[in-house]
């Protein structure tokens, strides 16, 4: 029984889910959606992308498919990756499609590397053993690093053969990658080579003198620990 009161007295396989109206089954390795009493069946699998969409994916082709209107608005060929947000990644044999599921609009952005990490505002793509930062767009905007973390705080952590770097969000380098270690600390950025620690902003700029055997950021305070202890 869905939540109008529809009674089905059909058996079924699995039951997957149930939110909204909307109701996830299997029959004789069909998969259907019910869609407050009506039935779409598909071959392939249903995905859940949120409360008003679903995505039909079965040998290559990926169709987003509108709860509300219950139709299918958008058919996309190509290997799903995922859901970021509100987009929808595909990859094809050529292209990226990204489809907007708020705008309803798809943008492509071309298989010069590979996608590593999407997310609403940017994404990384590995090219050559090298991974770089693009915009949302597809415009490069930093050169290759061998690592680069999620950004954190507004900056990236990001990682070549001689060590940690810092990059903003802009693309450009904050503080080179010569680093044994980086960690971010609040507004701050700790870094450590040859055992000492210093601290700088996020403009690269070090806003402590000297170096220390250890750094601590607590509650928007900063503790020092050198020879003569914590301070």
């Amino acid at each position: 029984i869905d939540e109008t009161g529809t009674v089905s007295v059909d058996e079924y396989d699995y039951i997957k889910s149930f939110k909204n109206g909307v109701l996830v089954l299997k029959k004789k390795n069909k998969n259907i959606l019910m869609n407050n009493g009506k039935a779409t069946e598909i071959e392939g699998e249903i995905v859940s992308l949120n409360e008003k969409y679903y995505l039909f994916k079965s040998e290559g082709i990926n169709e987003i498919f509108n709860v509300t209107t219950n139709e299918i608005v958008e058919c996309i060929e190509g290997k799903y990756l995922g859901i970021t947000g509100n987009e929808v990644i595909v990859k094809g044999e050529k292209d990226y499609t990204i489809y907007n599921l708020v705008e309803e609009r798809k943008n492509k952005i071309e298989r010069e590397f590979e996608i590593e990490l999407y997310r609403q505002d940017y994404f990384t793509g590995r090219k050559n053993d090298k991974v770089y930062i693009f915009d949302k767009k597809g415009k490069k905007l930093s050169k290759g690093f061998d690592i680069v973390y999620p950004k954190n705080a507004g900056v990236y952590l990001v990682g070549e053969e001689n060590g940690y770097g810092v990059v903003g969000e802009n693309g450009k380098e904050i503080l080179k990658s010569q680093y044994d270690n980086i960690e971010l600390m609040g507004e701050y950025i700790t870094v450590e080579m040859e055992g000492k620690k210093s601290l700088f902003d996020k403009k690269g700029k070090k806003i402590i003198k000297g170096e220390y055997e250890n750094i601590k950021y607590v509650k928007e305070n900063i503790y020092l620990y050198d020879r003569d202890g914590w301070r």
